[in-house]
C-alpha cells in the first residue's frame, strides 16, 4: 500500500510517485489577482494581494487535481478555460471589499 504525505499547503504528493494533489483554483486566481487590482486601481501591496486571495479562495470552491507531476500545467490550461471567468468575478468582488477596508499599514501601501 502506497503512504500518503500530507502537508499544510495546497500541494501534497505520494511517496515515490510522481502524482500530486494540487488546488488548480489557487493557481488561476494567482494568475489573475494582479492585473485585476491593477485594473482597478487598488492598493497592489503583498498584504492586499494576500487579502484578495484569500477572500476570492474562501469564496469559490476548490478545484483540487489529482495528476501527474508534468501533466498540471495542462490540468490548469483546462481549468483555467472552464473556470477562469467564475473565479475573475470572485476575485474582482474581494478587491472591492479589500479596496474599502484595507489591511495594510500605511508605509507598505503601493498604488497601481
Amino acid at each position: 500500500m502506497e503512504k500518503h504525505l500530507y502537508t499544510s499547503s495546497s500541494h501534497s504528493k505520494t511517496e515515490g510517485g510522481n502524482t500530486v494533489l494540487h488546488n488548480v483554483a489557487e493557481d488561476i486566481v494567482r494568475l489573475k489577482v494582479a492585473k485585476i487590482m491593477e485594473d482597478s486601481h487598488m492598493c497592489t501591496c503583498p498584504d492586499c494581494i494576500n487579502d484578495v486571495m484569500a477572500l476570492t479562495l474562501n469564496n469559490v470552491p476548490p478545484l483540487y487535481t489529482v495528476t501527474e507531476k508534468g501533466k498540471l500545467f495542462q490540468k490548469l490550461n483546462t481549468c483555467e478555460t472552464q473556470y477562469g471567468t467564475d473565479l475573475a468575478k470572485e476575485v474582482t468582488k474581494a478587491c472591492l471589499v479589500v479596496a474599502k477596508n484595507p489591511n495594510h499599514n500605511e508605509g507598505n501601501k503601493e498604488q497601481a
